[in-house]
């Protein structure tokens, strides 16, 4: 499945090969800081969604609290765009 992903994301011009990936140690500090963003990125929505403490018993229930969460952020959002507000602030009154 890997190898057909790969194909279709090289076919649309995207993707990323073996040859592509740094050498040394500039591409070891280049995947390090790439990693650390990444990490980052998770840490910020595991926070915003409270997924450290969501109480679900179920892989079905987690999914069903996390979409839930996700449309009632979507929503403040979208609320706070037509009232002309900053697009966070309500928004983190809903989780």
């Amino acid at each position: 499945m890997g190898a057909v992903l790969a194909g279709n994301l090289r076919d649309i011009g995207g993707g990323y090969t073996q040859k592509q990936r740094p050498q040394g140690v500039a591409g070891g500090r280049w995947v390090s800081g790439k990693r650390q963003v990444v990490e980052g990125v998770i840490v910020q929505l595991k926070d915003l969604f409270a997924l450290g403490r969501h109480r679900a018993k179920t892989l079905s229930g987690l999914l069903t609290r996390l979409t839930a969460k996700i449309a009632a952020y979507t929503c403040g959002q979208c609320l706070n765009d037509r009232l002309g507000m900053p697009l966070r602030p309500s928004a983190d009154l809903l989780i």
